[in-house]
């Protein structure tokens, strides 16, 4: 962490100004017991709201934090059917990529060898290319 970071003091806690743009934002947050750490925006939510601390820029995470923690009927609902989604996608693409292993496996170089080998009684293929002298 840089230690020219600015930070701005709300209730018993420290953030810092600089914002890492995700979502949830995250800020670096001093804690009363001395230690700095990586926060979510609403991990720091929660904790100004529990000492009473309205911030504008925390206070957008209060809907966000009400959707995990308690979410509508129609949210539970959206959540399935998304996760329902994303679940036949990854499984459209496991069998893709079993079938395109198949398929590698079945034209690979060693595989036509060990193919050649069985049929010709072979054990080691190092005797398939040495030349008489």
């Amino acid at each position: 962490m840089d230690s020219g970071q600015q930070f701005r003091k709300l209730g018993k806690y420290e953030i810092s100004t600089l914002c890492m743009q995700t979502y949830p934002c995250k800020h670096y947050v001093k804690l009363p017991n001395g230690e700095t750490r990586s926060r979510t925006g609403a991990e720091i939510y929660k904790l100004l709201e529990a000492e009473g601390i309205r911030d504008e820029h925390f206070i957008g995470y209060k809907e966000h934090i009400r959707r995990m923690e308690n979410p509508t009927a129609e949210e539970i609902a959206a959540n399935k059917q998304e996760r329902e989604r994303v679940m036949k996608h990854m499984e459209k693409r496991k069998q893709e990529q079993e079938e395109l292993d198949r398929i590698t496996q079945k034209y690979k170089a060693s595989s036509r060898i060990e193919k050649l080998h069985k049929k010709h009684g072979l054990n080691d293929s190092s005797n398939l290319y040495q030349t008489s002298s």
